[in-house]
């Protein structure tokens, strides 16, 4: 065989059998990376799948509203650490919380507060029991607030839990820097309520309760100046009404002595959104619909 015909034949048997040595390799594309997850973030206030931590956002505490008080204190640090559930006890966790969201209510519409007098308070009471709601269990709140709305009273006029109203009285200050829930436990002066019992006569057993929570709470409503200025005083409160069950109310034992807390009716005005004090020296001329006679705490 011709020496030419037998390349030609080896070139085309190796280029069949791809063995050709100026053969093009093809080279794999490289393996895709995959994709990064997502990252998301819980919104403020929505709990971590799979988490325990819950995303707050700062301050703890929120209040979304105008405001009603006058003069907002800078309460940031305590807003900081304690937020509107405060710190509800495991045994009663979900009830607590509302409770002390409910303590904690500085939004409710105060454009027109209803008046209140002492009868109201003691026919609220009395209603408690037509709604089978238990009171006097220290360790045991509302289960369902929803409840506490819209209860009757005189006159056509309804009233309960959230609606802001007024009451005129003479004050008693109470010493109180108590360890509450509420409050994240903390005893400092300026982290814990300011109790003040309000009546028609002087005697706390025939008043209601009136609490000043230290959120927000204008600088100069203090412990000291509640006791110097408020006490003993004719006041106008203005406030929202709460009903603060784990308490009982109970028969005076003498005319003037009943079992603490003293009070006639385990509503109270929680949280206080302002409080005057009357220029005047006696209940009948410090009416609360006259401004001309009351000046501002």
């Amino acid at each position: 065989m011709p020496r030419t015909t037998r390349t030609a034949t080896c070139w085309a048997l190796l280029t069949l059998a791809g063995c050709c040595t100026n053969q093009t390799k093809q080279t794999p594309p490289p393996p895709t990376a995959p994709a990064p997850p997502v990252a998301t973030t819980p919104a403020p206030g929505a709990e971590a799948e799979g988490a325990h931590l819950t995303f707050h956002g700062t301050p703890l505490f929120a209040a979304n509203c105008q405001l009603p008080l006058a003069n907002p204190g800078d309460t940031e640090a305590f807003d900081e650490e304690c937020g509107n559930e405060g710190e509800p006890e495991d045994s009663d966790k979900e009830a607590r919380a509302a409770e002390y969201t409910a303590k904690n209510n500085l939004c409710a519409d105060a454009s027109a507060p209803m008046d209140l007098t002492f009868p109201d308070f003691k026919k609220l009471q009395t209603d408690l029991a037509h709604i089978d709601v238990a009171t006097g269990n220290s360790g045991r709140s509302v289960s369902d607030r929803s409840v506490l709305s819209d209860l009757p009273l005189a006159r056509g006029r309804q009233a309960g839990e959230g609606k802001v109203v007024r009451v005129v009285g003479l004050a008693t200050v109470k010493a109180s820097k108590s360890n509450e829930g509420v409050n994240c436990h903390s005893t400092a002066e300026g982290k814990t309520d300011i109790h003040i019992n309000v009546s028609p006569d002087g005697v706390e057993c025939d008043g209601v309760v009136v609490e000043i929570i230290p959120h927000r709470r204008p600088e100069h409503w203090t412990h000291d100046e509640a006791a110097n200025l408020l006490d003993q005083s004719i006041v106008r409160v203005t406030g929202q009404l709460f009903l603060d069950s784990r308490h009982s109310v109970t028969p005076r034992t003498a005319p003037y002595k009943c079992p603490t807390p003293e009070r006639i009716s385990l509503w109270e005005v929680h949280p206080v959104y302002t409080m005057d004090i009357c220029r005047r020296g006696s209940l009948e001329e410090c009416t609360a619909n006259d401004d001309s006679v009351w000046k501002a705490f």
